[in-house]
């Protein structure tokens, strides 16, 4: 999305491991980095409209939505409730959308992921009942699902 390999080596760093520094990227660079650290999903539209012209054509073309009407298998949806990159709003709307066109399909959000890296609460007796144990079960659930799938 970006030209230049320098900014693409950067923005993967900063995706991956959130390190790195922001200040020598490119103006579009930037403007993709801000895009997807978005808040939410309005601030994601804001962002994606406020960026250059190309950029705003090359994410519109690679979203899932236009392709809704082709899919013909059940759809499986896992989102990072805390998604720092893409707003989970993102994937309720997917949701939505794909069962406005007939699809069946499931959503779940996790909190214990962000976007790429696990988000796990030091480990004690209150967070095992609280956020271990049902975050477990919420996954088993999917796996259950995909496994369930012939």
């Amino acid at each position: 999305m970006v030209a230049d390999e320098s900014d693409r080596q950067q923005l993967r760093k900063l995706a991956l491991d959130r390190g790195g520094t922001t200040g020598n990227l490119s103006p579009d660079a930037q403007a993709l980095l801000r895009v997807f650290f978005a808040s939410n999903s309005e601030d994601f539209r804001l962002r994606l409209h406020a960026g250059p012209e190309p950029l705003h054509r090359r994410l519109d073309a690679l979203s899932p939505s236009h392709y809704i009407k082709d899919l013909r298998s059940p759809l499986i949806l896992i989102h990072g409730f805390n998604d720092p990159a893409i707003p989970a709003q993102q994937s309720i709307e997917f949701a939505a959308a794909a069962r406005a066109n007939g699809l069946a399909n499931s959503l779940t959000l996790l909190r214990m992921y962000g976007h790429v890296h696990p988000i796990l609460p030091e480990l004690g007796a209150t967070s095992l009942f609280a956020f271990y144990i049902p975050e477990t079960f919420r996954f088993l659930s999917v796996l259950n699902q995909v496994v369930a799938i012939q």
